[in-house]
């Protein structure tokens, strides 16, 4: 009995802390979703990903990426490293209206190297590429 109250507890923690760093450093608390026009473009539209150092500190690299929705849409955004692995999601299966928005976020202390934005809605599917050096 003791036992297996002990593999269940240690099953617990090894979930929880799996999903913990599955997260890497990721601090999504910083994300902002900002509709900057109302105007529905014809399709779905993405820019490239804008990148600055933070001059406040140098390790934080601050985010942005504009895009276009035409229609209502049910819109994840997920950033994965250079083999496709998961780091988190800037959004999951958020509900926005049509128009323009820009994703500003924040990377605190993640490596050099190439990574993945990926923005998937029911009706389309975009990967943009973006480097931290």
């Amino acid at each position: 009995m003791y036992a297996m109250k002990f593999f269940i507890i240690v099953l617990m923690i090894f979930a929880s802390a799996n999903s913990f760093f599955s997260q890497g450093n990721a601090d999504t608390s910083k994300v902002v979703l900002k509709k900057i026009s109302n105007i529905a473009p014809a399709n779905y539209n993405i820019s490239d990903v804008s990148i600055k150092k933070d001059p406040m500190e140098m390790s934080n690299i601050l985010l942005r990426v504009e895009m276009g929705v035409p229609a209502l849409s049910k819109l994840s955004v997920r950033i994965a490293d250079s083999t496709g692995n998961s780091i988190f999601f800037l959004m999951k299966e958020k509900i926005i209206a049509p128009g323009s928005y820009f994703i500003k976020w924040e990377m605190y202390n993640f490596p050099e190297g190439r990574y993945w934005c990926e923005f998937n809605t029911p009706d389309f599917i975009y990967k943009k590429d973006f480097y931290i050096y």
